[in-house]
């Protein structure tokens, strides 16, 4: 394992210049950072997670054991090596009690140096592959607690059987519409339990076809007798412990819809049989002020004709009472012999 990243720590600069030169000879392809100090050492592993860590156990500004203990609770994988002097052994025990996983004593041994280096840039692999196996594990719980979640919390009712009808889910939804609790539900057939025995063979054949997406109606009866209508949607999934696919309903209540709908459709016929009553209201409305009219004319003419003859004898009667006049002068100035 000669991949990585590696923090050197020493204020000595012959050890900073010779161990990365080693590593490139003996290593290739291990990254290499160095630190002077430990302070500096501390900001560094603070902004970036280090394969390993290798350290002087006397610094000048702190000692091996508080830099130990600085790095374990800032990155508590990060396998850490101390390097130390033969009079150091004991300080050097008490480092690899307080967490560290190697020290390595002056003058170095380069095949056993390299070797521990090794074991602890493997040792830190496997722990990062335990971290990411941790997090995805950590996720994918978190996200079936979503999921299950969502299930328990969405409206619609969600219903998993085999090809033969038998119940593997129950969601909720499907619980409060059905008034079966999911103990009383699982493992019993669908088509006998909770589909009406007139529905019970288009059901059937729904589930031996293949599963389309496109939206169906078939009742469902629930615990106490009463049907509701279901519009469904359909898809086939596969599922733990069951070796052939499995069939995965999602069901809406549409009863009262449905019901609203019939209400709405009944006030629009009614309404359609208004309108047509009233238009034949209008109509014979209609007509009669025509015949209205008509008669209106005829009286208007008749009245024209009743005053013209009227007018006639008025004239007829003025031309009389003249004639009469007439005659009155003419008898009186002839005397009667």
């Amino acid at each position: 394992m000669s991949t990585g990243r590696l923090l050197i720590i020493d204020d000595d600069p012959m050890v900073l210049a010779a161990l990365p030169e080693m590593f490139r000879l003996w290593m290739p392809g291990l990254m290499v950072d160095q630190c002077g100090s430990a302070r500096m050492a501390i900001d560094r592993i603070e902004t970036t997670d280090y394969d390993a860590v290798i350290s002087d156990i006397r610094l000048p500004d702190m000692d091996g054991l508080a830099l130990l203990e600085q790095i374990k609770s800032c990155r508590p994988h990060t396998p850490v090596l101390l390097v130390t002097g033969y009079g150091d052994q004991t300080l050097a025990t008490q480092a690899l009690r307080g967490g560290a996983f190697d020290y390595i004593l002056k003058p170095i041994d380069r095949e056993y140096f390299l070797s521990s280096l090794t074991r602890a840039l493997q040792l830190r692999h496997v722990s990062r592959q335990a971290e990411e196996r941790e997090r995805a594990e950590t996720a994918l719980r978190e996200n079936r607690q979503s999921l299950d979640t969502l299930i328990e919390t969405v409206p619609c009712i969600l219903a998993l059987t085999d090809r033969d009808g038998c119940i593997l889910f129950f969601n909720r939804a499907a619980e409060e519409l059905t008034g079966y609790t999911r103990d009383e539900i699982l493992n019993t057939i669908l088509f006998q339990t909770l589909v009406p025995a007139d529905a019970a063979t288009e059901v059937r054949q729904r589930y031996q076809d293949p599963i389309s997406v496109t939206p169906y109606q078939v009742p469902w009866k629930t615990k106490y007798g009463a049907e509701r209508l279901i519009e469904w949607r359909s898809a086939s999934m596969r599922w733990p412990n069951q070796e052939a696919p499995c069939v995965l309903s999602v069901g809406i209540d549409i009863t009262d819809r449905r019901r609203s709908e019939e209400k709405i459709a009944a006030l629009h016929t009614e309404l359609n049989q208004q309108v047509q009553a009233y238009e034949k209201v209008v109509l014979d409305l209609e007509a009669s002020r025509e015949q209205l009219q008509e008669k209106i004319v005829d009286l208007e003419t008749f009245q024209d004709v009743v005053v013209g003859r009227e007018l006639k004898m008025i004239a007829l009667e003025k031309e009389t009472a003249m004639l009469q006049r007439e005659l009155d002068l003419i008898k009186a100035e002839r005397p009667l012999a």
